[in-house]
């Protein structure tokens, strides 16, 4: 995200001072910041297929940080020697591998999205509130139905 300086510091790609006033990117969560002309930063976008989530590439310095959504492509980003950088919330590999990464990203396929999920319970027709109350379980029954079952369970009915 491209923001104005508020106060001084350093940039952490070229280490040169940043002034107030100057416009720097910077990313929520993270104490990284550098000038939006630094030369030795560079963002490229990855060819998005249509069923794979879109993600970029940008290079600092001698790492290749992969953002967007990774989540689901996480096992090829592994596979291809990532490592997950907390600080940023974001996957990297070294500048030289980045072809293997690109490579492994391609060829990986999705994983697949989550099933049907209930919105209403199966006996007793609740819908949860604003709040999400009663939860309603996979199994398509809100807690409170499920809590009765349990109770009636435990005292043999």
């Amino acid at each position: 995200m491209t923001i104005t300086a508020k106060y001084a510091s350093t940039c952490t790609t070229c280490h040169q001072t940043i002034t107030p006033g100057q416009q720097i990117e910077w990313e929520r969560g993270s104490t990284a910041v550098r000038h939006t002309s630094c030369d030795t930063a560079t963002t490229t976008t990855a060819p998005a297929a249509p069923s794979a989530p879109a993600v970029t590439y940008e290079t600092i310095g001698a790492r290749v940080y992969v953002l967007g959504q990774t989540f689901a492509l996480r096992d090829a980003i592994k596979s291809a020697g990532g490592h997950w950088d907390a600080e940023r919330k974001a996957w990297w590999i070294g500048a030289t591998k980045r072809a293997e990464l690109e490579a492994a990203i391609a060829a990986a396929k999705p994983a697949d999205q989550s099933s049907y999920r209930p919105s209403k319970c199966k006996q007793c027709g609740r819908v949860p509130d604003r709040r999400g109350w009663p939860r309603i379980y996979r199994s398509g029954i809100c807690s409170d139905c499920y809590r009765d079952e349990r109770e009636e369970a435990e005292m043999g009915y």
